[in-house]
């Protein structure tokens, strides 16, 4: 088992929150009918990097603790 860096974590965890953050925001925007980005933009650069970074940090933790 390869051992954890702390700095590699916390980048992980960071990327995340701002990734959340910036697709709630898009999401908020989108349902208050102010949204400044076109439907493409939202789906390639907010939502779906959005799923990626998910995917690969629940694909992490399976991977690791089986």
């Amino acid at each position: 088992m390869e051992p954890v860096d702390k700095d590699e974590t916390f980048s992980w965890k960071a990327a995340t929150i701002i990734m959340l953050l910036f697709s709630l925001f898009a999401l908020t925007m989108t349902l208050l009918g102010m949204n400044p980005f076109t439907l493409l933009f939202n789906v390639a650069l907010v939502y779906l990097p959005t799923v990626i970074l998910l995917g690969s940090i629940l694909f992490g933790r399976t991977k690791r603790s089986s």
